[in-house]
This record gives structure tokens, sequence and C-alpha cells, in this order.
């Protein structure tokens, strides 16, 4: 980064107005202050962390082998429900037929 810093200089010059003894002009000091650019450094420490966008390919092969066993558990539990109406389905219509004749159906 850059940044300007005042500097101070002190010169000395002759003053005309204010001689010695000899007639010589006294030096008188004049200070004339400056602005110059400087260029600095500034060390910040930080603490970061770093995170990777995505999911890690070995955890994602088992998050899908996860899903896929999840998918056969409901298919498992979807035709077991389809098989009892079914069941219930063929009790209902045996039940209607005995009430109908159940001479036939109960021997």
């Amino acid at each position: 980064y850059t940044f300007q810093q005042p500097v101070m200089q002190v010169k000395k010059v002759k003053d005309e107005n204010n001689k010695d003894k000899k007639g010589k002009p006294k030096e008188k000091e004049v200070i004339e202050y400056t602005m110059e650019e400087k260029v600095g450094t500034r060390f910040v420490p930080m603490d970061y962390e770093m995170e990777l966008v995505g999911i890690h390919p070995t955890k994602l092969k088992n998050l899908q082998n996860l899903e896929k066993e999840m998918f056969f558990a409901d298919q498992l539990i979807l035709s077991a429900k389809e098989k009892k109406n079914e069941l219930e389905a063929y009790i209902y219509k045996m039940r209607g037929k005995l009430n109908e004749g159940g001479d036939y159906f109960a021997k």
C-alpha cells in the first residue's frame, strides 16, 4: 500500500535583513514540510478455514448405497401393502360368496 508522510527539512538560508558585525548576512534555519509518498507493507495475521464445494467421492458413493438400500426397503413395504390389500379383497369376495350360497363353499 502507499501513503503520504510529512517530512521535515531544515534549511539554512542567508538573512539579508540581519547582518553580523562584519556586514555578512547571518544564516537562519528555515523549516520546510513536504509530503513524500512512501510504500509500506503490513503483516496482518489471519486464521482461515478452507471448504471444498461438494461431497467427497467416497462419501458420495456411501450415500448413494444408503439411498439404494432405503429405496429397496420402501419397495418391500409397498409390495407387502399391495399383497395385504389383495388378500383383504379375496377375503371380502369369499365372504360374499359364502353369504349367498354357503353350502357349496362350506364343505
